[in-house]
């Protein structure tokens, strides 16, 4: 166990100088993930506890956003270790890996207890269906968003409530099937399904 907790600081501190995909922020998520499957009956059980909690905390942390502080170049800390003003980009860092924590953690609870609501149904398949493709969703949503419509969209016009409630949801569910489509599509080729998916059958 001593090990096991050295390894996992030690992954911790490296993934911090990883940028690529914003593996610095998705790795301690990632670490979150793995314990908490550990923990899975659990959550199983209390679901709605879990998520509401879970949902009160991201909404705290996401009223508070604000877009002048997060657009620090925060991701290359390295570039800031020797930085006066180190210890606030650190706490900017930190910000936005606990918001996206329990952010994640109310979808997962959420999706696990309509699992359990909607078990063997056509609809309870779909959800389980899409939870099986977080990774390729991922990968494919990060060329979409932070490639191509951050650079070529503009919302600095529209008021703070505006985007984060209506704009953002709506963008973010068109992507998401665009995802489902271009997932489906890519799987019907061997070599993609099995090197960029990660599929051997």
């Amino acid at each position: 166990m001593p090990n096991l907790i050295i390894g996992l600081i030690f992954t911790l501190a490296i993934s911090q100088f990883v940028f690529v995909y914003k593996v610095n922020e998705m790795y301690p998520a990632f670490l979150v993930g793995a314990c908490l499957y550990s923990y899975r009956r659990y959550l199983e059980k209390y679901w709605l506890s879990f998520f509401l909690v879970c949902l009160v905390i991201y909404l705290i942390l996401f009223s508070f956003d604000d877009y002048e502080m997060f657009s620090y170049p925060v991701l290359r800390l390295h570039k800031y270790l020797r930085d006066p003003e180190i210890v606030f980009y650190l706490s900017i860092h930190k910000y936005v890996i606990a918001m996206g924590i329990f952010g994640s953690l109310s979808v997962i609870s959420l999706f696990v207890g309509l699992g359990r609501i909607l078990p063997n149904t056509k609809i309870g398949d779909y959800i389980a269906g899409w939870g099986s493709e977080t990774l390729s969703i991922y990968l494919i949503q990060a060329i979409l968003l932070e490639h191509f419509l951050m650079k070529t969209l503009n919302f600095s016009n529209i008021s703070w409530g505006l985007f984060n409630f209506v704009i953002a949801p709506i963008i973010a569910t068109l992507v998401i099937i665009l995802c489902l489509t271009i997932i489906y599509e890519m799987r019907k080729n061997n070599f993609i399904r099995i090197y960029f998916l990660g599929e051997n059958k």
